[in-house]
């Protein structure tokens, strides 16, 4: 069929934005190592008696069936699972009449009376708002620094560069279905299917993310683990690439919530490799919190991801 369309403002059909096509999640490593670890994996993803609509376990065979090709292992199918377009997801969400966008670098935070004043280099104000939520990754830090204002969760931040390999399609390309582990690959969208990712924790922050051969043998390895009987033992010819920034807290949780300190200023950030998910979820525990309305997570779950969970006595 054609390719989805990518979006621009004002133009945005929803079936643009995502494709509904499943996901097979496999088995972890750990777990498959032997046949007593990956029947106790089993027995407890059973044991928690998710509704089978919204995900259940899956053989190897049955696997294969869902993606149109043989699969490394076990796993989970999640019917549900969306292959999300983010440039047309970013262009529908900005597209909302209640959004004014503004382009323009912040570089750093005032406060004016009861309100916060958003300046730019050259002390220029940018806007002025009671409430400002700092969505900004890796910057955040900085952007707190220069406003006078502390960053409640320590040195532990990093930014980690990755990088995705884009392999033209091919008679081997790609599977039905999402499938994802260690690494992931996509079904194809215009005539590419994506293959990822790495973890480069070499290239400093700062720097442009590189797309290097040795990123692509290591989601060439991806690929050979999940779909074992499609890989090959090079990338073809006319493969891309991609490689952006991911801002990673320790524990792998972001930071949501009201910063400790500065009423007024929220944050959402350090969502490493789940932005998409974390980037949901925490806009509607921000909003939630904002209007009074009953809160999305429970409270023991919100304490986990609360910027003041770093400060002295939280």
């Amino acid at each position: 069929g054609a390719a989805p369309r990518i979006a621009t403002p004002g133009d945005v059909p929803p079936e643009s934005v995502a494709i509904r096509c499943g996901t097979v999640q496999v088995m972890p490593r750990r777990q498959a190592r032997d046949a007593d670890s990956a029947a106790a994996w089993r027995a407890g993803i059973a044991a928690r008696g998710w509704p089978r609509a919204w995900l259940h376990l899956v053989d190897a065979a049955e696997a294969a069936a869902l993606a149109g090709q043989p699969v490394g292992r076990d796993g989970l199918y999640f019917p549900g699972g969306l292959q999300v377009l983010p440039p047309a997801l970013c262009a529908y969400l900005l597209a909302h009449p209640a959004i004014e966008r503004q382009t323009a670098q912040v570089t750093r935070l005032v406060a004016h009376g009861a309100r916060w004043q958003a300046h730019d280099a050259a002390g220029a104000v940018l806007g002025e708002a009671d409430i400002v939520v700092l969505a900004a990754a890796g910057a955040v830090p900085g952007l707190l620094a220069a406003s006078g204002l502390d960053w409640p969760l320590g040195a532990g931040l990093q930014q980690v560069a990755g990088q995705v390999s884009l392999l033209p399609v091919s008679a081997r390309l790609p599977p039905r279905c999402i499938v994802a582990g260690d690494g992931y690959v996509l079904p194809a969208v215009a005539g590419h299917a994506v293959v990822g990712s790495t973890y480069d924790h070499v290239t400093p922050p700062g720097s442009a993310p590189p797309v290097t051969a040795a990123g692509h043998a290591v989601n060439l390895a991806h690929w050979q683990t999940l779909l074992p009987a499609s890989s090959v033992a090079q990338l073809p010819a006319g493969t891309g690439g991609w490689a952006g920034w991911r801002a990673v807290l320790p524990g792998r949780l972001p930071a949501v919530g009201a910063l400790p300190g500065a009423a007024g200023i929220f944050l959402t950030a350090a969502h490493a490799s789940r932005g998409m998910s974390w980037s949901a979820l925490g806009g509607q525990m921000l909003a939630d919190a904002l209007q009074g309305a009953p809160a999305t997570v429970e409270r023991e779950l919100a304490a986990c991801v609360d910027p003041a969970r770093g400060s002295a006595g939280a």
